[in-house]
């Protein structure tokens, strides 16, 4: 893959980097204030935190970059995507880095357009994707390879929730749920302390938010 001078990459950061900033701060306090707890509620509400603000960040995203052209190698409108990751070979990040891509007709490929964070300790995305269109998996080497012109092959594996330029979801009440739990090498999965207790919330046409009833026995 191509790959484009150090200005190209910088410039997805810039322009959402105060969003950005807000959803490592909720990061960073998650980690501040239940390192060692064993209460896993916090945990799952301050996951669900975090998840948000990139959501938002990843829609925020779509709007700015209006104009800058959608990927005529797939069939997607979408202007920018929320990634997570879903490659149990990287254990240490399976299902628990999250991050945000764009696409810019001007380098002809997708761009990563923020840092990657990555949700509490023990806490894990748990799908339940349900979307119409788009893509629902995408591969790529986030975020070090830039720009990335084909997302069907090469790199990690990654789950997908798209946004289009006007801000709207290319998922039809997608849900993101979050579960705590253990990853579990032999069976290369995360398994949930729990599988009663979950938390998360649901994006709806228009790419708001809408809380999901939490359940935390």
């Amino acid at each position: 893959m191509c790959s484009l001078p150090s200005s190209h990459q910088r410039a997805g950061y810039t322009l959402i980097e105060l969003l950005v900033v807000i959803g490592l701060i909720v990061l960073i306090s998650s980690f501040i204030i239940f390192p060692l707890s064993r209460d896993r509620g916090p945990r799952l509400a301050a996951g669900r935190q975090v998840a948000i603000e990139m959501v938002q960040a990843a829609r925020s995203q779509a709007i700015l970059r209006a104009g800058s052209g959608i990927d005529p190698h797939f069939a997607t409108e979408a202007s920018a995507m929320l990634i997570v990751h879903n490659d149990p070979t990287d254990w240490e990040r399976y299902r628990r880095v999250l991050g945000i891509i764009y696409y810019d007709a001007s380098v002809n490929g997708w761009i990563a357009g923020s840092p990657s964070v990555i949700l509490p300790r023990g806490i894990y995305f748990a799908g339940n994707i349900e979307r119409e269109g788009g893509l629902d998996i995408v591969y790529l080497d986030y975020p070090s390879v830039v720009p990335d012109a084909d997302l069907t092959e090469g790199g990690n594996s990654w789950y997908v929730y798209s946004f289009k330029s006007t801000g709207e979801s290319l998922s039809r009440e997608a849900r993101f749920i979050l579960r705590s739990g253990f990853y579990n090498p032999k069976t290369s999965q995360w398994e949930s302390n729990n599988p009663h207790a979950f938390s998360g919330f649901m994006i709806n046409k228009l790419g708001g938010i809408i809380e999901l009833q939490e359940k935390i026995l």
